[in-house]
């Protein structure tokens, strides 16, 4: 298992890319959660195996159908088992 924290930059908000993105994540088995920032972005923190945190983040760059997704920044979670322990599915935040 693997975590990313990712801010996604561009036309993120009021595109539906939390409800795009949640559906992403279930359809692959991730734990997390999607959130809208303050400054425009969208923050995820993602728990998951490789390969499918790799097909998330090529998704993310992507997004939803009305987004236009700029840039990604990405972090790893280093805490990786404390991080596991507090997700249990993959949510928005509102």
């Amino acid at each position: 298992m693997i975590g990313k924290r990712l801010t996604i930059k561009g036309r993120v908000q009021g595109v539906s890319f939390r409800f795009y993105t949640q559906l992403k994540a279930q359809e692959l088995g991730l734990f997390g959660y999607v959130i809208n920032q303050k400054n425009g972005t969208v923050f995820i923190e993602v728990i998951g195996e490789l390969s499918q945190i790799n097909n998330f983040v090529k998704w993310c760059h992507i997004g939803s159908p009305a987004s236009k997704v700029v840039q990604i920044v990405q972090e790893d979670i280093i805490a990786i088992n404390e991080a596991i322990s507090k997700f249990k599915d993959f949510r928005i935040i509102r």
